[in-house]
């Protein structure tokens, strides 16, 4: 079974130049209307990728994913792989853009969608609008989460006990630990990440080892930095910009491209 990943679905263009210098024209234009607009996109994308994927029963499977992604049932488990990849595909895309967009209309857009798929589009000009709203996509992600990082640094600065460093990492102490560490020392440590709803993104914690650094390689800047903010058996929780993180790359899958990092960070050895 050919599977076509599409990596986030939001806006797209909707009308896409082919390698043969035809359009592609959708059966429904972009409104106005924000929501609109973004479920008229998520219906095409993911027809397109059903399609492409060569999946059966295409509608029934999109009709059944809207539904329960609007029931709140996106974590159930399936069975059928034609149901789960709607369904996932389509989750991602409503958390993303959280947005109110109209299931009725995403739906009927993908309906619009594959039978012009299986009407007259050719696989080229499919994958040539597949292309196009990818790129499109994550522009217009990266533009999205770079506005609501930088919200969530303002609004994490304002917290009671959080400090700010001079290059502009967020940090409190938990426990500040005796003596220093150095920019060049070899440590031990524990460490988690979290997304910025406070879950767990990656931890060392779960393999019972401690993480070992030498300073300053191996790990981005604002991680080592954070480390020299406590002692040993010091913790600190940090909030480092991208910058002195993944930068504007992320780390797929656990960092968004333009994502503030943040972790809890105990020293538990200095060498």
């Amino acid at each position: 079974m050919k599977k076509v990943l599409i990596s986030l679905l939001a806006i797209s263009f909707f009308a896409v130049s082919c390698n043969n210098n035809d359009k592609v024209n959708t059966s429904m234009q972009a409104t106005d209307d924000v929501a609109d607009s973004l479920a008229i996109s998520v219906g095409q994308l993911l027809a397109i990728d059903c399609y492409l994927s060569e999946l059966s029963n295409y509608s029934d499977q999109i009709d059944r994913a809207v539904d329960d992604v609007y029931a709140g049932q996106i974590n159930k488990l399936y069975e059928a792989y034609e149901y789960v990849n709607a369904s996932d595909m389509l989750s991602k895309s409503y958390a993303n853009i959280n947005a109110d967009m109209n299931p009725e209309l995403i739906k009927k857009i993908a309906k619009q969608t594959l039978q012009k798929a299986k009407d007259s589009l050719s696989y080229e000009q499919l994958h040539s609008l597949e292309r196009t709203a990818n790129e499109y996509i994550v522009t217009f992600f990266d533009k999205q989460f770079i506005k609501e990082t930088a919200r969530f640094l303002s609004d994490v600065e304002k917290k009671d006990g959080v400090q700010k460093t001079e290059n502009g990492i967020l940090y409190k102490i938990i426990k500040p630990g005796n003596g220093t560490i150095s920019s060049t020392d070899l440590v031990d440590v524990n460490y988690t990440l979290y997304d910025y709803n406070g879950k767990v993104l990656d931890s060392n914690e779960s393999t019972g080892k401690p993480f070992k650094v030498q300073l300053p390689s191996g790990v981005v800047p604002g991680f080592a930095q954070s480390i020299q903010l406590v002692g040993v058996g010091g913790k600190v929780m940090v909030w480092i910009p991208a910058e002195l993180g993944y930068g504007l790359q992320g780390m797929a899958p656990k960092v968004q491209p333009g994502q503030a990092l943040v972790f809890t960070i105990e020293v538990l050895k200095k060498y």
